[in-house]
């Protein structure tokens, strides 16, 4: 089996290093075939995404688990979507389930139960669209053991502005849950626009290709998620953050309540006029900028915190921060390209590292 993969991401977090993984894997891990209401069969679902560069497809049909048979060059992951229960405001659950073929998942009607039932099976469960779904924070804490949520859903972002549900993540994380998130299409027209397909994917490191391997890696977080930009490398530690990508315009460092912060051109643009027209003195304790053929490189310290930034012309390509994350509970980054478009890594328990 030949499949789409990548060997070139060196990921690095000091709870776990990615880059004792041999292979990196881009995956699709929500969409529908007209087993139930997408508009491409089966086969050619996994023809769409394989032809884009994808190695995992799972196709989450709703209320039906589809299989594929005879699939080369893409590993298929059983799996569908299910809608059960009942939230706060009245609108009921969607479930993403993965790694499962047994039916009997269809009749079970409680949505914990689900969750419960697919975690014995070696399964894991990611609640859809919690933006879309009309899901609150009480519902999310209401059931417990899931993998995680969906923070990016492309048919939602299109048809109707709910794609991103990263304030629903960080609630959960600032509650003390570990949740993992994940980027998605469920692409339901594919071809037609608005194009619900390949617009939110997962790139998974994994150490042999195998499903078994896929399902720990995503259940373990040991993914990234992402619009387009592509992480190359990643290491978070209590004292430092580096990030080195394709080149991005903006940079989230993301934690509980007020903290965090976030770099990007616009702001680099303007500290850089002002250090050249002399009025910057004061502002930092120590400012410097070096060009080196297309890039410039900037580095600043005010107290204890400095950065270190390597630019492009086509945008912020390397970002080093050296900070007391100490009394952070949790971290996560986001990158955001000129496109807008964005990647997520997962979070970090700062009181592990």
């Amino acid at each position: 089996m030949s499949l789409n993969v990548l060997n070139a991401h060196t990921i690095y977090l000091a709870m776990f290093r990615y880059d004792v993984f041999q292979t990196w894997i881009k995956g699709c891990l929500h969409c529908h075939s007209s087993n139930s209401d997408g508009l491409l069969s089966p086969n050619d679902v996994v023809k769409y995404y394989k032809d884009r560069g994808y190695g995992l497809v799972a196709i989450t049909d709703h209320e039906k688990i589809t299989i594929v048979k005879k699939c080369s060059d893409v590993i298929v992951l059983p799996g569908a979507e299910l809608s059960r229960g009942k939230g706060k405001i009245g609108f009921p659950y969607h479930l993403v389930i993965l790694g499962i073929d047994d039916e009997y998942i269809l009749k079970i009607r409680d949505p914990q139960e689900i969750i419960d039932y697919v975690n014995s099976l070696g399964g894991i469960t990611i609640i859809a669209h919690p933006y879309w779904s009309g899901l609150v924070h009480e519902d999310l804490m209401n059931i417990d053991r899931y993998a995680g949520i969906e923070i990016y859903n492309t048919g939602c972002d299109l048809e109707v502005a709910k794609g991103f549900s990263t304030v629903h993540w960080d609630n959960l994380l600032s509650n003390g849950r570990l949740t993992w998130g994940y980027a998605v299409d469920d692409a339901h027209r594919y071809f037609f626009p608005p194009r619900d397909a390949n617009g939110g994917w997962v790139w998974i490191a994994v150490n042999e290709l195998s499903i078994e391997s896929i399902l720990n890696a995503l259940r373990n977080g040991h993914f990234y998620s992402s619009m387009g930009p592509k992480i190359d490398e990643l290491f978070i530690s209590r004292r430092q953050i580096h990030v080195r990508s394709s080149p991005f315009h903006r940079v989230n460092i993301i934690t509980a309540n007020g903290k965090g912060m976030c770099i990007d051109e616009i702001t680099l643009d303007q500290v850089v006029d002002i250090y050249r027209r002399g009025k910057l003195k004061g502002t930092f304790d120590e400012f410097e900028i070096v060009q080196e053929a297309n890039i410039t490189r900037v580095f600043l310290r005010h107290g204890g915190f400095k950065a270190r930034i390597a630019r492009t012309p086509d945008g912020i390509q390397e970002l080093d921060v050296q900070f007391d994350f100490s009394k952070y509970d949790y971290i996560r980054i986001e990158i955001m390209d000129r496109k807008g478009m964005f990647a997520w890594t997962n979070p970090v328990n700062v009181h592990e590292l």
